[in-house]
């Protein structure tokens, strides 16, 4: 039987057609052979050194010019440590200027400022150059690995002769710099300007804002993760009153399957009133949904934890509306439609009800504010504001709290409130305790130099322990002192006589023995 090879036809010579159609394609198979060997770079540094082969390279290789451009789309997210940076390091109002921002991993072998800070478990550093004015500000931002390390630091960098500020957590100042610690985070802000203190303490006042100053107590660091939340609820003592979602007698209502925790991603669940609630020094926020099962309709229940009773009292009063339903809960609470409010200790609690039933609604969100209540401790104890400011002419429900930004200025930090009304005259009280007499008197320039700029300063003179002046905004009258470490007074008095004695009044009430 012939073999393939042996049949005759196969061993003719190929005819015309074939031998053209053979060579075009062994010359195509070439010139992509050489088109690869032109364009691919392996032989880039020959091919550079050859005229016509970059020639040639230039006219059939790819372009380096895009085929289109996008429209209208989102810039690629930066690295984790620079969108930390941007919100840690925060652009401020004008006179202000963020004129650099610098992010460093901290690693070994680096100067002896690093090497400290890997010593006491330091991850990042993140440095801003503020300017004001004439003036030039260093801002370093250190993120340890848990809020005891950044204790640590805090307390580490402090000099000997340094004397406290009321800033974020253990804050101190000394001569050029200021330092301070909240959550996981420790900042320390340097000038070489001697003349600039008050430039180092509101920039520290405007840098806190931003951060979530939370942390353990020196007897439970040890017992913390790196969310400073408790490992071992039965060996510490910070779990013992925290809010927390509790089930409900009777067995009609499921408590929450599911809890969510918002911190630093805070904007996520309530986008709006995010910088309202960092204002107070927020910590967190835990949400939960508790069903009621003969409807299926859920409650939504949002515990915020704002560090200190002052920052829950100071939320709440933000957000109860002048004519809202008063609640006997909590320390104080209120009812709007069928949703109940309330803050006791340091939390402030909302629990929603579904849309429609209101009176039928409100009866299962009371219950469950009452169960979460008594989950809460609290000493009852009165703020020391509260004796100072007078309750004769005291306006019900206005006491309140300030912790950032009182009276529209950035550098009144921790101020108490009330409104009264006298013989149909409104007008205004407040109160701050500073950490020192130097501190107090600084604050008080500082308004004085404010009603300047803005208003018009009638009247300054020396009192008892301190100074008061006398300003005037458009007919609306103020008058502000200090006396030892208390900056207090009277705003927005249509009767300058009254501001005055008002004033006066308060003033006395700081005499020594009488503070609370």
């Amino acid at each position: 039987m012939p073999t393939f090879f042996s049949r005759k036809y196969m061993r003719k010579v190929p005819g015309r057609t074939e031998q053209i159609v053979g060579a075009l394609a062994l010359a195509v198979a070439v010139m992509l052979l050489l088109v690869f060997l032109l364009t691919s770079g392996l032989y880039t540094d020959t091919v550079e050194a050859v005229g016509p082969l970059q020639w040639i390279k230039d006219q059939v290789g790819i372009s380096d010019a895009p085929l289109f451009e996008a429209q209208h789309l989102e810039p690629p997210a930066p690295p984790r440590a620079y969108r930390v940076a941007e919100a840690i390091l925060p652009t401020l109002p004008a006179p202000w200027t963020l004129d650099k921002v610098e992010v460093h991993q901290v690693s070994a072998g680096q100067d002896d400022f690093t090497q400290f800070l890997q010593s006491h478990g330091a991850r990042y550093v993140y440095q801003g150059q503020y300017g004001h004015e004439t003036a030039k500000f260093q801002a370093r931002v250190v993120e340890a690995i848990d809020p005891a390390k950044a204790s640590e630091i805090c307390e580490a960098r402090r000099p000997a002769d340094a004397r406290p500020l009321p800033v974020g957590r253990d804050g101190w100042q000394s001569a050029d710099r200021v330092g301070f610690w909240a959550g996981r985070y420790y900042t320390e802000l340097s000038t070489e300007e001697a003349a600039e203190v008050s430039g180092l303490q509101n920039l520290a006042r405007a840098m806190v804002s931003g951060q979530l100053v939370y942390g353990p107590t020196p007897a439970v660091a040890g017992e913390l993760d790196v969310e400073g939340v408790p490992t071992a609820a039965e060996e510490t003592p910070l779990l013992v009153g925290r809010a927390r979602f509790v089930e409900i007698p009777g067995g009609d209502l499921l408590a929450p399957v599911r809890i969510e925790r918002y911190a630093e991603d805070l904007y996520e669940k309530i986008n709006g009133k995010e910088g309202m609630f960092r204002a107070y020094h927020i910590v967190d926020l835990r949400f939960g949904q508790y069903l009621e099962q003969s409807s299926r309709q859920a409650y939504d229940v949002y515990i915020y934890d704002m560090a200190e009773p002052a920052n829950a009292l100071g939320i709440f009063m933000r957000e109860r509306p002048s004519t809202a339903d008063a609640l006997d809960i909590g320390r104080s609470g209120y009812r709007s439609g069928g949703s109940a409010y309330f803050w006791k200790g340091p939390y402030y609690i909302n629990i929603l009800a579904p849309s429609g039933g209101a009176d039928e609604a409100f009866v299962i969100s009371l219950r469950i504010a009452e169960a979460i209540a008594e989950t809460i401790a609290d000493d009852g104890q009165p703020f020391w504001a509260e004796a100072v400011l007078p309750e004769e002419h005291r306006t019900s429900n206005t006491f309140r709290y300030a912790a950032t930004s009182a009276l529209g200025y950035e550098y009144l930090q921790e101020m108490f409130m009330a409104d009264y009304e006298e013989d149909g005259q409104f007008y205004q009280m407040f109160i701050l305790k500073a950490d020192s007499a130097e501190h107090a008197r600084d604050l008080f320039e500082q308004y004085v130099e404010s009603t300047q700029h803005y208003d018009e300063v009638l009247k300054r003179e020396a009192t008892e322990g301190g100074e008061t002046m006398v300003g005037d905004s458009m007919g609306f009258f103020t008058t502000a002192f200090y006396r030892d470490e208390y900056f207090g007074g009277v705003s927005e008095c249509e009767d300058v006589e009254l501001a005055e004695a008002r004033a006066a009044m308060l003033r006395d009430r700081l005499a020594p023995g009488e503070k609370k």
